[in-house]
């Protein structure tokens, strides 16, 4: 017997809409096609698909819209309902991760091109990329769905610590590498090409949730801008100033909007600076904001410092602790 042959389907409109509770929703879309339709509608016009995501989901929203809809600005992603929905049902994959009884899914690489002693070094995702950088210098670029063999392949140089992509438009999906000797190279992936540029390091790149790069290199932060298929240096900010010395330690940055975000520790003390990031026209990064915490004693050095959003920040200090 059918849910309509039950009750007339302004009776299940009715009795759907007084069910406050997102979670029990999603059961009863199990019930019948009735059911799904009626709930899918309910949940998008109030809006819980989002309430549905937990809080360790939440802190990493705007990193997974910034990767998987680059062109999309997150004000406008923040009205679209399905995006929340799909968010939601991705999340139940996470929590399988570290469960070896149970299997999600999976992919390989063919890295039947690599050499004998090389190995996988670094890998990063972005919309529908992958790249993968090796011990003997090499990035291997793929589609997702497409695994079985490289698009294209460009040689940094030396062995590889971090590659990033960067968005610069739909025909401008570029990327980045640097090297354990700290040498910073840029790729063109949508036109397979390197981009020419003078010699620049780099220890530590970022690339924000507005798409801005900046990276650090002996302490100071710049901010990189593609212009005219060229890399420029612009604007510049030197985080530690007068104390500047080997017990200084730079852990890590987070950039949205017109803020920059940065992670350091001097001695004992961890530093979370707020710098404020100028107009295309400005050349100095400006500090807004400065705030000290001060690290457990005889406790292992800051190892991992994540900046999730532009409210949380987590260091491991022994333990995890949120700031």
């Amino acid at each position: 017997m059918s849910a309509l042959e039950l009750l007339p389907l302004e009776i299940w409109k009715k009795v759907i809409s007084r069910v406050n509770d997102p979670k029990k929703l999603v059961k009863l879309r199990l019930v019948c096609n009735l059911f799904d339709q009626l709930i899918e509608i309910e949940m998008k016009k109030n809006k819980q698909w989002k309430e549905l995501l937990p809080s360790d989901m939440k802190m990493w929203i705007n990193n997974i819209l910034a990767k998987k809809y680059p062109f999309k600005k997150l004000s406008k992603l923040e009205l679209l309902p399905n995006l929340w929905k799909e968010a939601f049902f991705s999340y139940k994959n996470w929590r399988l991760f570290g469960d070896k009884s149970r299997k999600i899914h999976s992919f390989r690489f063919n890295v039947s091109q690599f050499l004998q002693n090389e190995k996988i070094t670094c890998l990063t995702t972005f919309a529908r990329f992958v790249a993968v950088g090796t011990n003997l210098g090499l990035i291997f670029f793929y589609k997702i769905g497409k695994l079985k063999n490289f698009f294209w392949a460009a040689k940094h140089g030396n062995n590889l610590t971090k590659i990033q992509f960067w968005y610069q438009g739909k025909n401008n999906i570029l990327a980045l590498s640097t090297s354990s000797d700290r040498v910073l190279k840029f790729w063109n992936v949508s036109q397979k090409k390197s981009i020419v540029t003078p010699h620049y390091n780099a220890t530590n790149i970022h690339v924000g949730i507005n798409h801005r790069l900046f990276i650090e290199f002996f302490r100071g932060i710049t901010e990189c801008k593609y212009i005219s298929n060229r890399v420029v240096l612009k604007a510049h900010c030197a985080v530690f100033r007068g104390d500047n010395g080997p017990r200084n330690n730079f852990l890590t940055m987070y950039s949205e909007n017109e803020k920059l975000i940065v992670m350091t520790t001097y001695d004992t003390i961890l530093r979370v600076i707020t710098l404020k990031v100028p107009d295309p026209q400005g050349t100095e990064l400006t500090e807004i904001n400065k705030k000290l915490y001060r690290l457990l004693p005889r406790r292992p050095p800051v190892d991992l410092a994540l900046i999730p959003n532009n409210e949380l920040r987590l260091f491991k200090n022994g333990n995890y602790y949120e700031i």
